[in-house]
């Protein structure tokens, strides 16, 4: 008898909106992953971005998402909510990107 073929455990990545930065990383990921582990099947959702992610991922809706570093920093410090018990797996990005502004009075917007 020839032996059971495993099925793969199936594993949910929440991303964002489609046209945004988070669904093409996901999208990413998903095909490296896939491609080196047979064991599991990462599988992307689109979602409404970091505010849904988190409380997908506490409802168990979720196995992993996507989350800005600003989103989650506020669900662990318990900012307007009981702090999540969630864990960081990895960092997408080094750096949080900033909009950074010269002093107003040299632009001449301020006195």
């Amino acid at each position: 008898m020839a032996p059971e073929a495993s099925v793969p455990q199936q594993v949910l990545l929440g991303t964002a909106t489609p046209g945004g930065g988070f669904p093409v990383y996901g999208a990413a990921v998903v095909e490296v992953v896939n491609a080196a582990d047979a064991s599991f099947l990462l599988q992307p959702q689109n979602t409404k971005g970091s505010t849904e992610n988190v409380p997908l991922l506490e409802a168990g809706k979720l196995d992993i998402g996507l989350v800005q570093g600003e989103v989650v920093h506020e669900a662990f410090a318990g900012i307007g909510r009981p702090p999540a018990r969630l864990k960081i797996i990895a960092a997408m990005y080094s750096t949080p990107g900033m909009f950074v502004l010269r002093d107003l009075r040299e632009i001449g917007l301020a006195q």
